[in-house]
């Protein structure tokens, strides 16, 4: 096991021993978050009196999946009775959504357990930062500090970082031999099939939303260059999935955007030869877009998330991917045309 989890498990014991600690996910929480920060104030119950919880209310379909979670979690309204605050698959202050304002005011300890690439306005400061780019999920590294301390992996725990890591891995899309060996541990733990956890964390869309994703990728723009395609959606409510479905159909630039009254967001996700032979890397390019239009970003090179301001035109994302797909393709093919269908 790696020593630097030995090193950061000491660290972490040593800055939540016999504090009040808030382990908090970020707003808009996925399963990576949401099951990281239960199992952290599981396992370091004994050690810290710990709460987790979200800033935000869960819509239907996550409160579901975590119904089997021993501990449900808190809607944090303040953070004023907390010594320590634990962000969880987050390293931005914008990512606590309602709770921004509160962060300012914060005046304990905080820690970032993340395993995103750097994103545009992180927090600064004396923060113990516990981050690791290269793994496929918060849930990873939450599973290798647990195996540090010697920490029981009932069956809910185990379940709860599998289905963490199998939702933001997109099913191992993006993983390194850690990611199969820690969720093989957890598997066998969890006393499920692959199949059982599977449909509890990735469950089938209701009917209408199914419909709604097809007659989307039916209207999706296409770009190619050469032989490079990208290809962009709007998905209302499922732009991950749509995105995922793009690159599975050949795209090697996916956008599923998704535009809202609370903001505009895009998930980008890249194919493997997209990534391999073009150095196409999400992280390297979402950054100047969110800096410049007042977003945020994160994520990984080949599966990145953007979220912009509400009144802004997807036509500023469509551009820069379809402007860096030219530049790159041509650096290899000249006399590569240009098609949009």
């Amino acid at each position: 096991m790696s020593g630097d989890y030995y090193s950061e498990t000491k660290l972490l014991l040593s800055a939540l021993r016999g504090k009040k600690v808030l382990f908090l996910s970020h707003a808009r929480p996925d399963l990576d978050t949401l099951a990281s920060a239960y199992v952290l104030a599981h396992i370091f119950g004994q050690q810290a009196s710990c709460t987790w919880g979200t800033c935000e209310k869960l819509n239907d379909s996550y409160t579901q999946r975590v119904s089997s979670f021993t501990i449900q979690p808190n809607v944090i309204a303040s953070l004023s009775s907390y010594d320590v605050l634990v962000c969880v698959d987050f390293r931005s202050p914008a990512q606590a959504g309602p709770l921004v304002n509160e962060l300012k005011k914060f005046s304990g300890n905080i820690v970032i357990i993340d395993h995103h690439s750097p994103s545009t306005n992180e927090f600064s400061g004396r923060v113990l930062k516990l981050i690791h780019p290269s793994r496929a999920s918060t849930a990873q590294l939450v599973a290798q500090f647990g195996r540090e301390l010697g920490a029981d992996f009932i069956k809910p725990v185990s379940a709860a970082l599998a289905m963490g890591i199998l939702t933001d891995s997109a099913k191992f899309t993006v993983a390194d031999a850690e990611t199969f060996s820690t969720f093989s541990f957890l598997l066998e733990k969890s006393g499920q099939s692959y199949e059982q956890l599977v449909e509890r964390a990735i469950p089938p869309l209701e009917i209408a939303d199914t419909v709604a994703a097809f007659h989307a990728l039916r209207q999706s723009k296409l770009v190619s260059v050469g032989k490079y395609l990208l290809a962009s959606t709007n998905a209302p409510y499922h732009n991950a999935r749509s995105a995922n479905a793009l690159i599975q159909l050949g795209a090697d630039v996916a956008l599923g955007i998704f535009p809202s009254d609370e903001g505009l967001f895009c998930a980008v996700r890249i194919s493997n030869r997209g990534h391999s032979v073009l150095q196409l890397d999400a992280t390297k390019i979402l950054p100047a877009i969110a800096r410049e239009h007042g977003g945020t970003c994160g994520g990984h090179p080949r599966a990145a998330q953007l979220n912009l301001p509400p009144y802004l035109s997807e036509n500023i994302i469509l551009d820069t991917f379809t402007h860096e797909l030219q530049r790159r393709v041509k650096k290899m093919d000249k006399k590569a045309s240009v098609k949009i269908y």
